[in-house]
C-alpha cells in the first residue's frame, strides 16, 4: 500500500485511510442532501433502463432532479485517464484563464473595456445539466452573485499588480 504525503491535520496516512475519509465525508454530505430531497428521480427509472445494466457497463445511475455534492478539480484535469480530458480540457482551461489574466493585466480601471471583457470571461453561471453542487430542490444551475465575481476580479487584479511591482 502506497503511503501518501503527510496531511498537516491528520499526519501520515495510507492511501486507504485517505480514501476511507473521503468516502465517509462524501457519504455524510450525500445523507445530508438526501434528507432535504423529496422523491428523487433516477436516470434508470426515468428512461426505463435496468440499474444493473448501468452498473454492468460501469455507469452511474444519477438523480436527474438533484445536484450531486461533487466538484471538478481543475488541477486534476491533466491527470485524467481520459486522453481528451487530459489533453484538450486541461489546455482549454489554461487558455481560458490566461486570457482572463491578460485582460486584467491591461485593464487600467474597473469598468474599462478590458475589465468588462474580463468580467465576461469570468462567467460563473452553472449550466443546469452539470448537476454539481448542493442544490436540494432541483438542478436549475445557480450562478454566483455579481459581487462575488467582482471580488474575484479585484483580488486577481491586485495580485497581478503586486506581481508586476517585483
Amino acid at each position: 500500500m502506497r503511503t501518501c504525503a503527510p496531511c498537516p491535520v491528520h499526519g501520515p496516512a495510507t492511501m486507504s485511510t485517505q480514501l476511507k475519509r473521503l468516502v465517509l465525508n462524501l457519504a455524510a454530505s450525500y445523507a445530508s442532501l438526501m434528507a432535504r430531497v423529496q422523491n428523487p428521480i433516477l436516470f434508470s427509472s426515468y428512461f426505463g433502463v435496468r440499474p444493473e445494466a448501468l452498473a454492468e457497463a460501469g455507469l452511474v445511475d444519477p438523480f436527474l432532479d438533484v445536484d450531486v455534492p461533487l466538484f471538478i478539480d481543475p488541477v486534476l484535469l491533466e491527470k485524467s485517464g481520459n486522453s481528451t480530458i487530459a489533453n484538450s480540457a486541461s489546455a482549454r482551461f489554461r487558455k481560458h484563464f490566461e486570457a482572463l489574466i491578460r485582460l486584467l493585466t491591461i485593464s487600467k480601471a474597473e469598468g474599462d473595456v478590458a475589465w468588462k471583457a474580463a468580467r465576461r470571461q469570468l462567467n460563473l453561471d452553472e449550466p443546469p445539466e452539470n448537476g454539481l453542487g448542493y442544490g436540494g430542490s432541483g438542478r436549475s444551475g445557480n450562478s454566483r452573485p455579481e459581487d462575488i465575481r467582482e471580488m474575484i476580479l479585484r483580488t486577481a487584479k491586485e495580485i497581478i499588480t503586486l506581481g508586476a511591482r517585483r
